[in-house]
């Protein structure tokens, strides 16, 4: 359990992970207008971290999406993993306002927001989440409506050497 300081690890199918994570949002963003578009790799190997916090940093990342693309002309989120290297990659793309570039250095900080009525702890948790599982998330936005993409990466699955 992650908030007690202690880090649950199972090996479980990321691309399944989040599928799930999709089938709860999905419905949401279409009523709303919003195009969720997927590209999962297939052949990802299991991943070994903890499946319900792994699923908490992208409901995370795609809630903050669906709020960026709610004023958008397009609004539309794209939702990827692939393998970068040994590790494993998530990425969520939006086409909302973007990250302004003043905010992108501290945008992982505890209660730094872009949001009138956010808290700020979203983003900071999801930062935890992901380096707790000796992984790193990064942010890249283009600038004024062009909206910004998130990434998040897990290390490779290792057991007896084998590594993907």
């Amino acid at each position: 359990m992650f908030g007690s300081g202690r880090v649950t690890r199972e090996t479980f199918d990321l691309n399944q992970a989040l599928q799930d994570v999709i089938g709860l949002i999905a419905g949401e963003l279409e009523t709303q207008g919003v195009s969720l578009e997927t590209e999962l790799s297939d052949g990802l190997p299991p991943v070994l971290a903890g499946r319900v916090e792994v699923q908490q940093v992208l409901m995370n990342l795609l809630l903050n999406a669906q709020r960026a693309v709610s004023r958008a002309d397009r609004p539309v989120i794209r939702l990827g993993s692939r393998r970068e290297g040994e590790q494993a990659l998530v990425w969520v793309q939006d086409s909302g306002a973007g990250v302004p570039a003043d905010r992108l250095h501290s945008i992982f900080d505890s209660f730094a927001t872009t949001k009138p009525d956010g808290l700020g702890m979203g983003l900071a948790i999801s930062r935890r989440i992901v380096e707790a599982h000796g992984g790193r998330i990064e942010v890249e936005s283009e600038g004024p409506g062009r909206g910004s993409t998130f990434r998040f990466t897990l290390p490779p699955w290792t057991a007896a050497g084998c590594r993907f």
